[in-house]
């Protein structure tokens, strides 16, 4: 895209809005998930420690840890509904 397209983006009042909009949330999701004693739980209820002063302990990670219950509770789902006919390729990535 380029130096110049790349600026131009970054000035869009509607994308800014939505990047805005995309970073306070996942915030307020990530906080929805942690639990008293400092654990963030996702849907399977497996429980990832926060690391406290770590580099990688960013909203990132721990949004990464919800998603990936959410993702692998639909593969569930999906897995029951059509059993051994399923054909599926995955990549994770």
């Amino acid at each position: 895209m380029g130096y110049e397209a790349l600026v131009k983006i970054k000035k869009d009042k509607l994308l800014k809005g939505i990047y805005s909009e995309i970073t306070n949330n996942r915030k307020v999701i990530v906080e929805k998930h942690r639990n008293s004693n400092g654990l963030m739980t996702n849907i399977l209820e497996k429980e990832q420690p926060l690391k406290k002063g770590k580099k990688n302990n960013k909203v990132g990670s721990e949004l990464a840890h919800i998603q990936f219950g959410i993702e692998s509770k639909i593969m569930s789902v999906v897995n029951q509904c059509i059993g051994e006919e399923m054909k599926l390729m995955i990549f994770d990535g």
